[in-house]
């Protein structure tokens, strides 16, 4: 829609030109906020084409921003100025997006269910199939992501195949196939880097690479790609974004053997617990209580438990099963029980179930062997398909004490 904005009152001429200024510099708050001001304007005015518009608008820009209460707000008020399917297909997958970063993660599915039950337009139903692989990834849905991924690789296009190739090497790297995940990640990054509107989606792609070279045990190379992928966040004024990727460079540094400043994480904690964001502040409270103990700092079990805390809460049992691997690790939470829950929450997820295994194999080796051979075994398998040579010798270590 192109606006003519000479055309218009001196008001809401002046409070568009603010929300497009705003969101040209990347300060979505202010161009969410200037958008919102537009479409109150625009209403007085009789405009409801312009009003629609600036509905739409702020909703974009406060979903960029990281606000999921003012990104909920703006889609009520957007459905109630569209009757375009269209478009009203397309704000379901804000909301689900917003449902995602507030933790509501079944709610998230349902309604990505209910919609794409309903008959969307094949581009809309593809971005529905994407968000229902969000919230089935953060549920723990190996299963159900799977059927999700194969149906949103045979209708994505453009922008969308990418999104779908970006699913799939999130479902390699469950399954342990690591190499397949990294060149997946690795042709996403590729495919975008050049395309500034996609800036976002190519930081995730090179933080996953991140993630994957620091879960392989290459923390050296993971410090530089999650140094890359912060650049990118920013480039893409994507806060949310770079408080992930610190949270994860901070756990990298400290398989590396440094000692990351447990201030670092004040930031990013206090960002996601301002905006209701449970997942990303119990990522970064995570970070910060490893960092603490490494640290010899008070405070790291307060962190650890509110970070499981809100992960359960949640029902996000890969993120709580690789907290308290990480936690066992360090040697900031023990027994038997602890390792038994992160073994069942890793369920579904090769390279954290094998950590998991491994762990409690060892826990397990003095007081019932059988059951500590049986773990170590399931650990050697897996860590062998993955090809990480350090869990592979360890299992073999254990498995010639059994």
């Amino acid at each position: 829609m192109q606006l003519d904005l000479d055309t218009l009152p001196l008001a809401l001429a002046r409070a568009i030109r603010r929300a497009l200024t705003a969101a040209q510099a990347a300060r979505w708050e202010d161009a969410g906020e200037a958008w919102g001001e537009a479409g109150e304007l625009a209403l007085a005015e009789r405009r409801l084409d312009i009003a629609r518009l600036a509905a739409l608008q702020a909703v974009d820009a406060f979903r960029r921003d990281d606000r999921p209460a003012s990104t909920l707000i703006g889609v009520e008020r957007a459905l109630q100025l569209t009757e375009d399917p269209g478009q009203r297909a397309g704000l379901s997958a804000y909301l689900i997006a917003c449902l995602l970063d507030a933790g509501q993660l079944q709610l998230a599915e349902q309604t990505a269910r209910e919609r794409l039950a309903a008959g969307v337009p094949p581009n809309i139903h593809a971005i529905l199939l994407d968000s229902l692989a969000g919230a089935l990834l953060a549920r723990g849905d190996l299963i159900g992501l799977q059927a999700v991924v194969h149906q949103l690789r045979s209708g994505a296009e453009g922008l969308l195949a990418e999104a779908a190739r970006f699913r799939e090497a999130q479902l390699a790297r469950l399954l342990g196939h690591l190499a397949d995940a990294a060149r997946g990640f690795h042709d996403v990054a590729e495919a975008l880097g050049d395309q500034p509107a996609a800036r976002g989606a190519c930081a995730a792609a090179v933080g996953e690479l991140a993630e994957l070279a620091w879960v392989s045990g290459e923390a050296a190379e993971a410090l530089t790609l999650y140094d890359e992928a912060a650049r990118l966040w920013t480039e893409a004024g994507r806060r949310g974004g770079l408080f992930s990727v610190s949270a994860g460079r901070a756990l990298a540094a400290l398989a590396a053997g440094a000692r990351p400043l447990p201030s670092a994480l004040d930031e990013p904690i206090a960002y996601a617990e301002s905006r209701g964001m449970p997942l990303l502040e119990s990522r970064a409270r995570l970070a910060r209580a490893l960092a603490r103990h490494a640290a010899g700092l008070p405070g790291a079990l307060d962190d650890l438990n509110l970070a499981l805390r809100l992960a359960d809460e949640a029902q996000a049992p890969w993120l709580a099963g690789m907290s308290r691997v990480l936690a066992a690790e360090a040697g900031l939470l023990g027994g038997v029980e602890a390792l038994q829950r992160a073994l069942e929450d890793c369920s579904g997820n090769t390279p954290w179930y094998a950590r998991a295994a491994l762990l409690l194999a060892e826990r397990l080796l003095e007081q019932d062997p059988v059951e500590a051979g049986k773990l170590a075994a399931i650990a050697l398998s897996r860590f062998t398909v993955m090809e990480i040579e350090a869990g592979a010798e360890r299992a073999k270590a254990l498995l010639s004490r059994v």
